[in-house]
């Protein structure tokens, strides 16, 4: 099980890359194409002003989800590193079971609010408003996935240590 999900996280990781350049690319050349359009043509293409801040927000949920399996958040982590071993042990399980809350919270409430404002058209591009929310829930799913990977071998490398 464990190899599965180490190879499954690993294959999500750099599809999450991939994403991530193309949505930065496309955005930045959005920006881009709009702001020559407007000052040097005087002229605006309204259709993809939602665009950039749509996948603004794609980066971010994905960008932090990829940072995640980093461990690029400085976070808990600092202060639990601070603390004598046998209290680290047990702080350590704390902000594991803390984190595994807070995605399950992102995956269901992210999924409401994506389920709920489906119906919704965006003005401009007039795709589904619930189309941009589920990065949310996507997102939290790859961190629970990440979460999942290093709870199991944490219990593999403390049986090999017993």
């Amino acid at each position: 099980m464990s190899k599965f999900i180490h190879k499954l996280n690993r294959w999500i990781h750099k599809g999450t890359v991939l994403v991530l350049i193309l949505a930065a690319a496309v955005m930045s050349f959005s920006v881009f194409v709009q702001i020559v359009s407007r000052n040097i043509f005087s002229y605006s293409f309204e259709k993809f002003e939602e665009l950039p801040r749509f996948l603004l927000i794609w980066v971010t949920f994905l960008g932090a989800a990829y940072v995640f399996g980093e461990d690029g958040h400085l976070g808990v982590e600092f202060f639990v590193n601070l603390l004598p071993a046998k209290i680290k042990k047990y702080a350590t399980a704390v902000e594991l079971a803390f984190d595994v809350l807070f995605m399950i919270l992102m995956i269901v409430i992210g999924g409401q609010v994506s389920s709920l404002t489906m119906v919704q058209k965006s003005l401009q591009l007039g795709v589904p408003v619930g189309l941009v929310y589920m990065i949310i829930p996507i997102s939290g799913a790859i961190m629970l996935l990440i979460v999942v990977e290093r709870v199991i071998d944490s219990f593999q490398s403390r049986r090999t240590h017993e």
